[in-house]
């Protein structure tokens, strides 16, 4: 069962609306719902296997991203700041301690890891090169948390 530490402030179907009209985009059902429970936060367990990674098999999730939240957790703020440096279908989630990203994939719902020691240089379009799958969907995500 996985506990959730600082909240993020109550929100709405409403704001959920809002942040996928102005980013363009459409949540999983699962992770709406996360969003409309917790808004982000401080899991407990937090630790997850990365598979396919040759310097990593596991990580740290730090905390999930929110709505209305604070710059350094605050959705829109970090999907401004990764548009650029991760792939299109990708959507950053949560981060770990290092500064790398847990991200959705708006398209097929698969869980991914973004290591940023290995991305694209700057101005290169970003590949799947330092992509590593996580979970087939957001809820096992959460259920695999040890």
């Amino acid at each position: 069962m996985i506990n959730i530490k600082n909240s993020g402030s109550v929100i709405s179907e409403i704001d959920i609306s809002a942040v996928e009209k102005a980013l363009n985009i459409k949540f999983p059902s699962a992770y709406r719902e996360f969003l409309l429970k917790f808004n982000g936060g401080r899991p407990q367990p937090n630790h997850f296997v990365i598979l396919n990674n040759p310097s990593d098999t596991h990580g740290i999730l730090e905390y999930f991203f929110g709505i209305n939240a604070p710059d350094y957790s605050d959705i829109i703020k970090q999907h401004s700041i990764y548009a650029n440096r991760i792939p299109k279908n990708l959507f950053p989630i949560a981060t770990d301690p290092g500064g790398n990203l847990i991200c959705i994939d708006l398209v097929t719902n698969k869980i991914f890891f973004w290591d940023h020691e290995e991305e694209s240089e700057e101005g290169q379009i970003p590949s799947l090169k330092n992509i590593y799958p996580v979970a087939n969907t957001f809820e096992e995500l959460l259920n695999n948390l040890t």
